[in-house]
C-alpha cells in the first residue's frame, strides 16, 4: 500500500510535468500492475517508472524535443 509520504514524493519528483506526461506515467504504473504478480503498485515500481520517466524527459530535452 503507498502511504502518504510516497505519494508526496511522487509529487515532487513530477513537478513541471505535462498532462500528459503525468497520465502516461499512472497508465505506465497500471501496466505494470497488471502484469506483476501482485497486481499492485508498489513503491518500488513507481520509483522505477518515475526514473524511467524522468530518463525520457531529460533525453527529449537534450535533443531539442521539448
Amino acid at each position: 500500500s503507498l502511504s502518504d509520504e510516497d505519494i508526496t514524493q511522487m509529487a515532487r519528483k513530477t513537478e513541471g510535468f505535462s498532462g500528459r506526461a503525468l497520465s502516461q506515467l499512472i497508465r505506465d504504473l497500471g501496466a505494470r500492475a497488471a502484469i506483476s504478480s501482485t497486481k499492485t503498485i508498489t513503491p518500488a515500481m513507481i520509483e522505477t517508472v518515475l526514473n524511467e520517466k524522468i530518463a525520457e524527459k531529460t533525453s527529449a530535452v537534450t535533443e531539442g524535443k521539448m
